[in-house]
């Protein structure tokens, strides 16, 4: 399944983390860094190739801190429960970007 990130998913993604209990802090770094992500795919497919590349380069381009703290707002949007919107999610988990391994 293919889909990528419209108005109506940010909207939509906005409203579970003001109503999930995230601290104002945590909100609106999320939504940052979910920006950045949708500004990085362009409008493009969302897949596992994708997400790679995504990955790679919040790794070349970031501390391992950073990086790792960009990927989990982006899982957290790639997450999302089923039952909050009318949008399908994947039926595979492939679309999420998995944290680098410590070295």
């Amino acid at each position: 399944m293919n889909y990528t990130i419209t108005p109506e998913l940010l909207s939509q993604y906005n409203h579970y983390l003001a109503k999930s209990g995230y601290s104002k802090a945590t909100y609106q770094k999320y939504r940052g860094d979910l920006a950045q992500f949708c500004e990085y795919q362009k409008g493009k497919t969302i897949d596992e190739g994708l997400c790679e590349m995504y990955r790679q380069y919040l790794l070349d381009h970031y501390t391992l801190r950073g990086a790792c703290s960009k990927i989990v707002a982006v899982n957290t949007f790639l997450s999302l429960p089923a039952g909050i919107s009318k949008w399908r999610r994947p039926a595979w988990t492939g679309a999420v970007l998995w944290m680098p391994e410590r070295k």
